[in-house]
């Protein structure tokens, strides 16, 4: 599943997205049989207007035993989370 879908933020008015996942997908996330990640960027002027770029990627951890990690988002790969 890929969702594709630019979205434009006002500065100052925070914004919520939702991505609704049927429960079918999240039982092959549980056993791994698909993963879930998050990859967007966001391009913005600075206070001298000039024009930046931010990365970021996020995946979408489901433990299973022995896994001790916490279920949740991680910031993986590094490599996608990078700034100019």
């Amino acid at each position: 599943m890929i969702i594709d879908r630019p979205h434009f933020y006002e500065p100052g008015r925070p914004q919520t997205n939702r991505i609704l996942v049927p429960y079918s997908d999240i039982m092959l996330f549980a056993e791994r049989a698909l993963f879930l990640y998050i990859y967007g960027w966001i391009d913005y002027r600075d206070v001298w207007n000039e024009m930046h770029q931010t990365h970021f990627s996020f995946f979408y951890h489901f433990p299973q035993s022995p896994d001790r990690n916490p279920q949740g988002f991680y910031a993986e790969p590094s490599s996608y989370n990078y700034e100019t």
